[in-house]
């Protein structure tokens, strides 16, 4: 599914992110993978933390992309959207590593 499909069923939208919303998300990464390394957890719930993490991390690539995951949809496109919106992000800095200075 491309991100145009996307946009057309609403699941995403476009985004504009700031430096500052991507430092909150990277913050409560490393609170919730502190959190999950915490002794005395169950394995659940060590689990539900770093699950927690990896959809932040996901939202950080997806807004790095230009785009916002629905609320409805965000648990179900997370990871492939990630997986998407990594390769444009990658995409972009090889153009600029490659581009004439």
């Amino acid at each position: 599914m491309t991100w145009e499909q996307l946009l057309d069923q609403r699941r995403v939208r476009p985004h504009r992110t700031s430096k500052q919303e991507l430092d909150a998300l990277r913050a409560l990464i490393a609170l919730d993978l502190q959190d999950a390394a915490l002794p005395g957890l169950s394995a659940d719930r060590r689990f539900a933390i770093a699950h927690n993490a990896a959809l932040q991390t996901a939202k950080i690539a997806i807004a790095c992309a230009g785009y916002r995951v629905t609320a409805f949809t965000s648990r179900l496109l997370g990871l492939p959207l990630a997986i998407s919106a990594l390769r444009i992000v990658c995409w972009s800095f090889a153009a600029i590593r490659h581009a004439p200075h």
